[in-house]
């Protein structure tokens, strides 16, 4: 999908109902001087059985 200038890119593709859906954002962000950085992952996931969840994680690096 290329990229927009009214930010459809950033909207969720999941329609809310559709079982076995996967959907995964993730940002980096480091500092030039120190090295350090964190990484954020977000997840939404609509198995085939059972209801939708959605995991965030979080990793620091120094």
């Amino acid at each position: 999908m290329p990229f927009t200038n009214d930010g459809t890119e950033n909207l969720m593709r999941w329609d809310r109902r559709s079982p076995g859906f996967l959907e995964v954002w993730y940002a980096t962000v480091n500092h030039a001087e120190t090295g350090s950085g964190l990484w954020l992952r977000y997840t939404l996931t609509a198995p085939d059985d059972g209801p939708a969840y959605c995991d965030l994680w979080a990793v620091c690096f120094d």
